[in-house]
């Protein structure tokens, strides 16, 4: 469903930006974003992170807060396996936070968005609590968050303030085969 949604909405030249949860990344801070983001900006997977940095620097150059830290960061995240400068402290953790809030937020004052959400019961806690922030209303933000989940026993509800529409499967001959 989501898959339809994102192809329609991309026909109308919607802003679209993905995020994809897989076991993978409930383990790791902010993976699933990072990823989201190396797809949105067309970078390779294995780039080297010098050459993702410098990607990142032309493409941010209109960002205020695109300095070294932020870039760095950004870069970390998109290129998992490189090795890490720094330890992923609640420090860590809390400047990413507040640097990818800020960068989400520069990229919707351009205009509205639309954020999909796939497997949101696998993201890490992080991804979450940056879900959370961004669609708080004080910032009145273009944003439409559409999200989905596995509603299974043993599997929590991740999103729980916000509405739920609870889609059953499709019968047979609803679907297309």
């Amino acid at each position: 469903l989501l898959r339809e949604f994102r192809w329609r909405a991309g026909l109308s030249s919607q802003r679209l930006f993905l995020i994809e949860g897989n076991e993978r990344t409930r383990a790791s801070p902010f993976s699933a974003l990072g990823e989201g983001l190396r797809v949105a900006m067309r970078i390779p997977l294995g780039m080297k992170p010098a050459r993702v940095r410098d990607r990142l620097s032309r493409l941010l150059r209109g960002w205020p807060e695109a300095n070294d830290e932020t870039l760095n960061l950004l870069t970390q995240l998109m290129t998992p396996d490189a090795e890490r400068g720094e330890a992923r402290d609640a420090s860590w953790l809390q400047r990413s936070l507040a640097s990818l809030l800020s960068l989400a937020r520069h990229a919707l004052g351009l205009g509205p968005w639309c954020l999909l959400v796939d497997d949101l019961h696998w993201l890490d806690p992080s991804t979450i609590e940056l879900l959370e922030r961004l669609v708080e209303r004080p910032h009145g933000l273009p944003l439409l968050l559409v999200a989905a989940q596995r509603l299974e026993p043993g599997v929590d509800r991740r999103l729980s303030r916000f509405d739920a529409i609870r889609l059953d499967g499709l019968m047979a001959e609803e679907s297309l085969v």
